[in-house]
């Protein structure tokens, strides 16, 4: 049975003032970001630089990124772990010695700086961003021992007597972690739970915006077990395991630390925050780039299909996204019907529902394009699976069981599937099999450079343009 109150959780029932923050890894990338500025200005405050010389500004900006950047990996490295102060002051005084050494020594040879006193400042400087570090350190530190720093959203799942004990020696919300969600079960453990309930739990964390969630104390046999983290694989989450009141580090595959215990992860997000940011960076960049780009062709299109047939330009239709969330996509309109993707029939060869425009466009697929505008929108992305209608979709899924885990990603315009020729038609189960197992190849191995391979195969490769109807 889900509770909406955890009434073992006193402390998280406090009315005070609380700081929430989407990640750890962004705080850590947010507080990189200031102390790299800082850098920057204090590296301009110990030195001179001439007018005429633009490369010692463009230098001492890299140079304070870089610093900026190292200072960000160190701050996640400290919020996920809550290492000692002590090695992440002498990594600052030590990454601050080198960046100014090497600055200085390259723009005082090249003569686009001159000392301002010495090297008075400089030292300085440096103590001043081990100072802004230690300060850093211990207000995050304070916050989160207090509870009011939340960098992560968790969930439970337990025995009522397990969950209980975790509670009481298991303080994860004095490590920056916050209890939104809990799934009790009964003396016969996860054995007892249907797998509607299981799977309705694993939607209420996706929508509760849960990073974790863990498994408090399980130690059903291995069938009761799998059966238990198979709803969660069709979601990006992690699903750990913790036992419920040991507070002593455990030797476990793959640890990660919440609260007082180190949990072993059973099932991981298939991108991590960088990769979501990095991923996300590119996808704004390119997707701006190729509106800009092609805005002459979607007018020439938009003309075109509105001389072709009547109806609007583009038509939106309703699919399944990221976590199984809907949104509206956007394409040219290719067709003389506007189905709604809640009750529709596939295209097929010859079908007379395609207009003369739209057998061009989709063979070309330029009726795609549009949804640049859903990448910008932040619900697709260049590269991932495809999309398919909400009716489709709930059909595929019943078909194959491990269809659902597509969406433990973002759906792209084009994707690993789609360049190695499954696209288009579904009628049989090898294709239904051979999309499926590309685009769970790419969600278990994505990188940017897996991204932009995709990308050149989209325009290079001939199996792209295999079964386009």
């Amino acid at each position: 049975m889900t509770q909406d109150s955890l009434h073992h959780w006193p402390v998280e029932a406090r009315k005070r003032r609380r700081y929430r923050i989407p990640s750890r890894t962004y705080f850590g990338y947010a507080v990189g970001f200031v102390e790299g500025v800082l850098a920057i200005l204090l590296v301009l405050l110990s030195a001179r630089a001439r007018p005429e010389s633009p490369q010692s500004f463009i230098l001492t900006v890299l140079v304070g990124s870089a610093y900026g950047v190292s200072c960000a990996l160190a701050s996640a490295q400290f919020l996920r772990s809550l290492a000692t102060r002590r090695p992440m002051m002498l990594r600052s005084v030590l990454i601050w010695m080198v960046g100014v050494v090497v600055l200085l020594g390259v723009l005082l040879l090249s003569g686009g700086y001159t000392l301002d006193g010495g090297w008075a400042m400089p030292v300085a400087a440096g103590l001043g961003l081990v100072a802004a570090r230690l300060a850093f350190l211990g207000i995050s530190s304070t916050l989160m021992h207090a509870g009011r720093l939340q960098i992560e959203r968790v969930a439970l799942v337990g025995r009522a007597f397990d969950l209980a004990q975790f509670g009481q020696n298991v303080e994860v919300w004095r490590q920056g972690a916050q209890v939104v969600r809990t799934l009790t079960l009964d003396d016969a453990g996860s054995a007892s739970l249907s797998q509607a309930q299981t799977a309705a739990f694993a939607r209420e964390c996706v929508e509760y915006r849960c990073d974790t969630v863990l498994l408090v104390s399980m130690h059903d046999d291995a069938k009761a077990f799998n059966a238990l983290v198979a709803p969660f694989r069709s979601y990006a989450l992690n699903v750990m395991l913790s036992p419920a009141g040991s507070t002593e580090r455990q030797m476990l595959v793959d640890l990660l630390p919440v609260g007082a215990t180190q949990p072993g992860r059973v099932l991981a997000k298939p991108i991590g925050d960088t990769g979501r940011l990095l991923k996300r960076t590119f996808d704004v960049v390119g997707a701006s780039f190729g509106l800009l780009l092609l805005s002459p062709l979607f007018l020439i299109v938009a003309v075109w299909i509105k001389l072709d047939s009547r109806g609007p330009v583009l038509f939106l239709q309703e699919r399944r996204g990221f976590n199984g969330k809907s949104f509206q996509i956007y394409k040219f309109r290719s067709m003389s019907v506007m189905e709604d993707g809640r009750s529709m029939q596939q295209a097929v060869p010859d079908d007379p529902r395609i207009t003369t425009i739209g057998a061009v466009l989709r063979r070309t697929s330029i009726d795609e394009l549009p949804q640049l505008m859903n990448v910008l929108l932040g619900n697709m992305s260049l590269v991932g699976p495809r999309p398919h209608a909400i009716s489709h979709d709930a059909e595929l899924a019943l078909r194959f069981e491990r269809y659902a885990q597509r969406q433990r990603i973002k759906p792209g315009i084009t994707g690993w599937a789609q360049v190695n020729g499954f696209r288009g038609d579904t009628s049989t189960q090898e294709k239904i099999e051979g999309r499926t197992l590309h685009d769970l190849y790419y969600v278990e191995h994505w990188s940017l450079w897996f991204d932009m391979r995709i990308l050149m195969l989209t325009f290079l490769s001939r199996k792209v343009r295999d079964n386009a109807l």
